[in-house]
């Protein structure tokens, strides 16, 4: 399409000048803006034909800059020996660059993205085994732009990650499921893990729309009955489903019947709540189960009906991430829990002030860095 698009500038200046000082002469100017027009239109459409998962990934930085360099040398006047020869080493230099990305983790260590998607949840999990989930996608509840569209899928392909072994919806409310349907039909998923009130209680939902298109696409739909029997491998890492099992509780709304997963590699883990609140807590707390976590993904955004002291004191956290967006209207994170937070733990990581944050793991040691250069953790 840049052939086309890069036509439609000049041909407005030119039509404008044209029309401006040689009126009679401005129709013919039309004309040829409204064929380049229309080219455009053409281009996109034939575009947007094409199989979604032969979408070519943007170079990054290092590699714009060495096509770049590309271009110069062949607009010199060296010798074609010298430009065949320099040809050769930038593009095995963008090849080691594409290696990278696509292997950017060394043998055993994994990753944990929280994803900045505004006022909602997104985390991606990648391993050194080629392994990769996501657990919900954001959405757009207050209108604007798909945050699946706009800023998870950029992410996954400026990772090279064209396939994901595991979805997890954790709940079915928008803020969390909305930016699904760009994943689910732009990228191959193997299994959605549903906990299967959506289509239990609103067939005709959304949400349970959503879950049903997946299947026919071929993505296989795995609900809590078979993920809290047994904890399920993902590489290195444990993935370990405790809420809710064995069913979700009809007498519970989606958030408290929130997916619970503890993520375990090696000595480390991660307590991943969705929107879970005090009454799925106060349950979690009193059935004794495996809460114990260095990393708490904060329950609903930092809401006060979430984090309470109990559930804080059984998973006892070294870093706390609260995912809401900037200047929402909901109040996240409540000023109690962000003091209960500050009392009991020593670190808390709000994505509205930091951006994304990355966690990485060797199942000895983490380090932690968000968008926000400043940030800088070791345990």
């Amino acid at each position: 399409l840049a052939p086309v698009g890069a036509a439609l500038i000049p041909l407005v200046v030119i039509h404008c000048f044209i029309a401006l000082w040689f009126p009679m002469f401005g129709r013919v100017g039309a004309t040829f803006f409204e064929m380049a027009s229309g080219a455009f239109v053409v281009a996109a459409k034939l575009a947007s034909d094409f199989d979604p998962h032969w979408v070519l990934p943007g170079p990054t930085p290092l590699q714009a800059a060495g096509l770049a360099l590309l271009a110069g040398v062949w607009l010199t006047r060296i010798s074609l020996r010298a430009r065949i020869m320099g040809t050769a080493m930038l593009l095995l230099l963008a090849t080691a660059e594409e290696l990278r990305l696509r292997h950017p983790l060394e043998t055993g260590q994994a990753r944990l993205t929280f994803i900045d998607v505004g006022q909602g949840d997104s985390t991606l999990i990648e391993t050194a085994s080629g392994h990769h989930a996501l657990i919900d996608a954001g959405g757009a509840i207050l209108g604007g732009p798909d945050p699946g569209a706009r800023a998870v899928l950029p992410l996954l392909r400026s990772l090279r990650i064209d396939s994901l072994d595991v979805v997890m919806l954790s709940h079915p409310h928008p803020d969390h499921y909305g930016g699904l349907e760009a994943v689910l039909t732009q990228l191959r998923v193997r299994e959605l893990w549903d906990t299967g009130q959506a289509c239990a209680e609103e067939p005709s939902g959304a949400a349970c729309q959503l879950i049903e298109r997946a299947r026919r696409r071929g993505t296989r739909v795995v609900g809590p009955r078979e993920l809290c029997r047994k904890p399920r491998s993902l590489g290195p890492l444990t993935l370990r489903v405790i809420a809710p099992c064995p069913v979700f509780d009809e007498g519970f709304g989606p958030n408290d019947n929130s997916f619970v997963m503890r993520i375990e590699h090696g000595a480390r883990s991660v307590l991943m709540t969705g929107d879970a609140e005090h009454d799925a807590e106060a349950q979690l707390v009193g059935t004794r189960a495996l809460l114990h976590a260095d990393v708490l993904k904060v329950g609903h955004h930092g809401s006060k009906t979430s984090t309470t002291a109990p559930f804080l004191k059984a998973v006892d956290p070294w870093l706390a991430v609260i995912s809401c967006g900037r200047g929402n209207r909901f109040g996240h994170p409540h000023p109690d829990v962000s003091a209960r937070l500050g009392a009991a733990i020593p670190n808390t990581l709000r994505l509205d002030e930091v951006g994304g944050v990355r966690v990485l793991s060797d199942g000895h040691r983490f380090t932690v860095d968000a968008y926000d250069p400043r940030v800088a953790l070791r345990r």
